[in-house]
């Protein structure tokens, strides 16, 4: 019985801990404004080109509000409650 838990508890850290890789990777990915790897669902807004995709726990936005004298043109990396904002483009 001993040796069925350990092995399930060592698949969930495995599970955890690929989990976490990926939103590192991706997290990387969007601080230099590229599209992330590890995302399921993609929108688009008309707003001249804003994408919005969303992985597992975080969503990652590329703001390109061109139709607006003032619109955004950052990155924002939304995690759980946590978020951070890039750079704009220059």
């Amino acid at each position: 019985m001993k040796k069925y838990l350990f092995k399930i508890s060592l698949f969930f850290i495995l599970l955890f801990v690929i989990w976490i890789c990926i939103i590192s990777i991706d997290y990387y990915r969007a601080s230099r404004r590229q599209e992330p790897f590890f995302t399921f669902r993609t929108e688009f807004v008309l707003d001249g080109g804003t994408k919005i995709f969303s992985g597992l726990g975080y969503t990652i936005t590329f703001y390109n509000q061109i139709m607006t004298p003032d619109g955004r043109t950052d990155t924002t990396f939304r995690f759980i409650k946590w978020e951070k904002t890039f750079n704009t483009i220059e």
